[in-house]
């Protein structure tokens, strides 16, 4: 399966795993229990803006480098990213973050379709109410994001409502 890994500026990832292209790396012992944050998965994700996107809340990486990969062996898929046993570097690719507009606007499409018409979406949309004013907890977090153009929090708004969609079955593949 290709999917994409990002790397820091020498080729690690936490705790200093070097990464070669064209090397397989394997997982040798498995916990299919284990989190996706857990060092039992290698993680990528399955499309390039997912790892754009992702970057500031899962990995973090500064001067970042991004990977065309093939993923086997065991696959766990959550939260944008996902997880697997086996992982070849095929070819770097490259990188740049998203932006605050792009940010924005994944996120006013996800809050329209979680909160279109609560009173508290709708007022703030309007401008006729600032954050102070807001009542719904998920409202003021994507509200406070916006206002305040802040990568990290949007980027984690964008996580909550996702994962939301993803347990309500309400995002189709």
């Amino acid at each position: 399966m290709r999917v994409y890994k990002l790397t820091n500026q020498d080729r690690c990832t936490f705790k200093g795993y070097y990464w070669r292209v064209g090397r397989k790396e394997m997982i040798k012992k498995v916990d299919e229990e284990a989190k996706l944050c857990k060092s039992h998965w290698f993680h990528c994700y399955e499309k390039e803006g997912y790892a754009r996107m992702l970057n500031p809340v899962h990995a973090g990486f500064f001067n970042t480098r991004m990977f065309v990969a093939e993923a086997g062996g065991e696959i766990k898929v959550g939260q944008g990213k996902m997880g697997c046993t086996e992982l070849t570097l095929l070819e770097e690719v490259p990188y740049s973050p998203y932006t605050w507009i792009e940010t924005e606007r994944v996120l006013v499409a996800l809050a329209n379709f979680h909160y279109g018409y609560t009173p508290d979406w709708v007022k703030w949309k309007e401008g006729s109410v600032t954050t102070k004013f807001i009542c719904d907890s998920g409202v003021y977090h994507v509200a406070a994001a916006i206002e305040v153009k802040s990568i990290y929090g949007a980027t984690s708004c964008i996580l909550r409502l996702w994962n939301k969609d993803i347990v309500d079955g309400s995002l189709s593949s």
